[in-house]
């Protein structure tokens, strides 16, 4: 009898129409878990991991199928937790792995990915500075020469970056990703042999057309190609990041007919990128859809309300979707490419937004009030969100800036957060009092001059059609080109690079020994 019940709570003997097959991806980690293969096991966990069934309790009963002992075990576990994106609990674990068990390259990977995922940047590059001569000899993998160059390259070291860059080539020379990566780095660097070596390579792949790819497409003015290719995103491991998972369940937009149907925006990424994607919004009329819907960051709404009344907006709460009803989404980023409108043909150049009138006023009476003297009136922003992975090399340092402006007869408005609480005197720090971005579009609105570095004040203060200089690197950012002063964005912004990497002394002498002088003849 017993035998009969163990029989029958086994689904072994219910037809073949009814059972439920072993994902593909669980028969590549059984496989390579049973062969005690780490470098199988590895790519097919990560596989494995993204799937909704996974669990640590099944990994551990194949683990323990396969007879590990106690220290492949926990190894696996690790693993286990990392691609399941526990970073800091992957991160502890693999520190006292190694502690009690000696140096593993595999947990020496991952720790430093883990770091670099949650934007501990310098603690990254100290991390990788603790490796002895014999450990990083055991580094003989491509993947771990490219996590350490995206990490030089978010440090903002140039030198120390194409040298990792170049042996993560040598190490895995036709690797799509590997290859994807260092194009944007070649490019950046100016290294154009390395750039033409890589495309030819990326030439050869069919399987090179991701979200990094993409970037450096933008960057070299290949539009067409670079705004399709911007669609992997949605498809990159770290997606989760950038695009609201919540609207999952419904189909994504990719440009089929919206007559009669409803659709569903999602700002991502930045508040940069929300406010210069807004310039396609008007262009959704023309499909002729039920309704358009958009879910947005609660800084962006008040302004973008007020300028497309037409489109009913909601708050964007990560891994939810909004409580409308709706038939297919998009990010807004896929806006270029599903409008097909990029380069000469991007919209809104000109200027395409108008602030509230009661921010309108409260900020006129504001300025007024704290620069009562006709002094020229200069909005300022010199640093962006530490958190980018880009910060390090689009910010200036504060004290830096602070020095070329003291003593200029100009009033300076801060336009960002964080703000010291000691600065010159011609200085205005008003932070408090900006609440949403329409605070700061109405501030802007009073300003003579824009002067920023690459954040969102850039992109309101081109919505809005103010002069504006903007601060970049030496060669960065796809959006704003290799090199000259114009863009495809903004006709007021005037791009003002550094001549040689990482070195913004000379950026400022430019615009505040000679260009600002000029402008304002003072």
């Amino acid at each position: 009898m017993r035998r009969f019940i163990n029989w029958m709570r086994n689904p072994s003997h219910v037809s073949a129409e009814k059972q439920t097959l072993p994902a593909v991806e669980w028969i590549a980690l059984e496989k390579a878990i049973l062969a005690h293969d780490f470098a199988t096991v590895s790519p097919a966990l990560r596989a494995w991991c993204r799937l909704p069934e996974s669990s640590l309790t099944a990994l551990q009963e194949l683990a323990n199928r396969a007879e590990y002992n106690s220290v492949e075990a926990n190894k696996i576990e690790i693993l286990f937790e990392y691609y399941s994106r526990k970073m800091d609990v992957a991160f502890d674990r693999a520190q006292l792995h190694m502690k009690a068990h000696g140096f593993d390259p595999d947990l020496h990977v991952i720790s430093v990915v883990s770091l670099y995922q949650n934007n501990q940047f310098k603690d990254a590059q100290t991390y990788l500075s603790r490796l002895s001569d014999v450990e990083l000899s055991n580094m003989n993998r491509a993947d771990y020469w490219q996590i350490v160059s995206v990490i030089r390259w978010a440090a903002n070291d140039m030198d120390t970056l194409e040298q990792a860059a170049d042996r993560a080539l040598e190490l895995a020379p036709y690797d799509s990703a590997i290859l994807e990566t260092a194009l944007g780095m070649y490019i950046e660097l100016g290294a154009q042999e390395k750039v033409n070596v890589v495309r030819a390579r990326l030439a050869t792949r069919p399987d090179a057309a991701g979200y990094a790819h993409s970037l450096s497409l933008l960057a070299l003015g290949e539009y067409e190609l670079g705004w399709l290719q911007m669609e992997g995103r949605y498809e990159i491991e770290d997606v989760h990041r950038y695009i609201n998972q919540g609207l999952r369940s419904k189909p994504r937009w990719q440009g089929e007919s919206l007559v009669g149907a409803r659709l569903m925006l999602s700002a991502e990424q930045g508040l940069g990128d929300t406010i210069q994607m807004a310039r396609y919004l008007p262009m959704l009329r023309s499909l002729k859809a039920q309704g358009v819907f958009l879910e947005t960051q609660p800084e962006t709404l008040t302004l973008l309300q007020h300028n497309f009344p037409d489109i009913p907006m909601v708050e964007r709460r990560w891994e939810q979707a909004p409580k409308l009803d709706f038939d297919v989404w998009t990010g807004m980023m896929s806006l270029p490419h599903l409008l097909k409108a990029w380069g000469n043909a991007t919209p809104g150049r000109s200027g395409y937004l108008s602030t509230p009138p009661e921010n309108t006023q409260y900020w006129k009476e504001r300025v007024e009030q704290l620069s009562p003297t006709r002094k020229p009136r200069i909005g300022l922003a010199w640093s962006g969100q530490p958190n980018h992975r880009a910060d390090r090399r689009r910010s200036v340092p504060f004290e830096l800036m602070m020095r070329k402006i003291r003593g200029l007869q100009v009033i300076f408005f801060a336009l960002q957060t964080s703000v010291p609480q000691i600065l010159p005197v011609n200085v205005m720090n008003v932070t408090e009092e900006m609440i949403t971005l329409a605070d700061t579009a109405a501030l802007i609105e009073q300003m003579d001059l824009v002067i920023t570095v690459d954040t969102s004040v850039v992109h309101i203060a081109g919505a809005l059609g103010k002069p504006t200089w903007l601060l970049l690197p030496k060669r960065y950012e796809w959006r704003w080109g290799m090199e000259g002063e114009e863009n495809d964005w903004y006709d007021s912004v005037k791009v003002i690079r550094q001549s040689e990497h990482a070195n913004w002394s000379t950026v400022l002498q430019d615009v505040f020994e000679h260009r600002l002088p000029e402008q304002f003849n003072i």
